[in-house]
């Protein structure tokens, strides 16, 4: 076990993070408190080239800056072993986020922000690859659309990841973000 930052839900905003080994032989990764807008993109291209990848996970904003979240975490035989890994460093530091990396979809599915939840709703499908997550968290980041809350799915070497985005300060994205969003994600649809 591998604790950073101070306790849990109830420590507000100081950011913390536990890393404990599950009954499947991979590392759950919980991590809570007040964090930078691009954090998961810096965290999930960070684990990436620690050599570990992500099967499983869910986060959500809970107030203004502040998140809780719950990863499961798959190391390689080469990574780097996940409980002597700074994670908190990692959702600060945006070193090799903008790699390039190649990547294609299977399919996606957008929804607009509706008055029960103002947030753009966005489901893909896509193969999975080391690196898959921070690359096309970056993708959306280029687009100033940030998760306010997700779901990662990964079985079978298969993608299914759900986000709900916002823009920059919190707002619904305008109706030509969404337009150029739907354009850019069509063009990344394997052939």
């Amino acid at each position: 076990m591998h604790f950073m930052g101070a306790g849990g839900a109830a420590a507000g905003d100081i950011p913390g993070c536990e890393v404990t080994r599950n009954n499947a032989g991979n590392y759950d990764l919980k991590i809570w408190g007040k964090m930078p807008h691009d954090w998961i993109v810096n965290l999930s291209a960070g684990i990436a080239g620690s050599g570990i990848s992500v099967e499983r996970g869910t986060a959500r904003k809970v107030s203004a800056a502040r998140w809780e979240g719950k990863f499961e975490l798959k190391p390689a035989a080469f990574s780097a072993p996940p409980e002597r890994i700074d994670y908190l460093r990692l959702v600060r530091t945006a070193g090799g986020k903008a790699d390039g990396r190649a990547f294609s979809l299977d399919d996606f599915s957008l929804r607009l922000p509706t008055p029960s939840r103002d947030a753009l709703s966005l489901e893909i499908r896509a193969n999975d690859q080391t690196g898959f997550l921070g690359a096309f968290l970056d993708r959306l980041s280029f687009f100033s659309l940030f998760p306010e809350e997700m779901v990662i799915e990964t079985t079978a070497g298969k993608v299914f990841d759900r986000f709900w985005l916002k823009g920059v300060g919190g707002q619904p994205p305008s109706e030509a973000v969404v337009t150029v969003l739907r354009r850019n994600l069509e063009g990344l649809r394997a052939s």
